[in-house]
């Protein structure tokens, strides 16, 4: 299963669907920042020891889109377990409704163009990933 979180994007006055998100804090690594913004958004744990990098180590990340300097690390989660909501929830949260999918579901909402762009390109690094992982474990 995929989980994705759909939210408003000011660009297209509509929702859509992204793997949780967020910036890297002052000290963090990327790898701690994917764990808390899965949490924070997804209200998914997992032990850092099962999120993996999409990317080499020291990769810069990959270009968001070119009139833009932002870059992107992707990470896979791997069986993150659900975690109980409490609390109000962040503003930027507030909005945001979490969907898990299959991988045809998750294959759906990338060819309807609901997906914003560096998650489609997490998703196809995630199934590559998988399935290399799979090819290796002789699954």
């Amino acid at each position: 299963m995929f989980t994705f979180v759909e939210e408003f994007a000011a660009g297209s006055g509509q929702r859509h669907f992204g793997f949780p998100t967020g910036g890297i804090d002052h000290g963090e690594t990327p790898a701690r920042a994917a764990r808390r913004e899965l949490l924070e958004e997804a209200k998914l744990a997992a032990p850092l020891s099962d999120v993996q990098a999409l990317l080499p180590a020291g990769h810069p990340g990959i270009l968001e889109v070119k009139w833009s300097r932002n870059r992107f690390l992707p990470f896979l989660a791997l069986q993150p377990e659900s975690t109980p909501r409490s609390g109000t929830p962040e503003i930027e949260e507030s909005g945001i409704r979490v969907v898990s999918v299959d991988e045809n579901g998750a294959m759906e909402m990338l060819r309807s163009g609901s997906m914003f762009l560096p998650s489609a390109v997490t998703l196809q690094l995630a199934l590559d990933w998988l399935k290399s992982s799979s090819a290796q474990d002789g699954r």
